[in-house]
């Protein structure tokens, strides 16, 4: 959550300390608010489906599928080989 004091010290803050509409900046930040907590949301949901885990877990099934082909393979092979 974004701290008002950050606003109060940095640009808003003297804009505010100007024009003393408290309702106005109280208004802006709630809104400011609710968008990062929204890209917050956005961001966590992206990793959960695409992150470092997930793609871990599709690294190792990856592996044992190439593997599996892989006997399949020699399986095949052995087979043609045979007859």
């Amino acid at each position: 959550m974004v701290s008002q004091t950050l606003f109060l010290d940095g640009e808003y803050g003297k804009k505010f300390k100007k024009t003393g509409n408290k309702g106005v900046f109280m208004s802006s930040m709630t809104e400011i608010e609710k968008r990062v907590e929204k890209l917050e949301n956005l961001v966590n949901n992206f990793m959960k489906k695409w992150g470092p885990d997930i793609q871990k877990k599709r690294d190792e099934r990856d592996q044992i599928w190439d593997e599996m082909v892989r006997v399949i393979r020699i399986q095949d092979k052995n087979k043609l080989n045979k007859d």
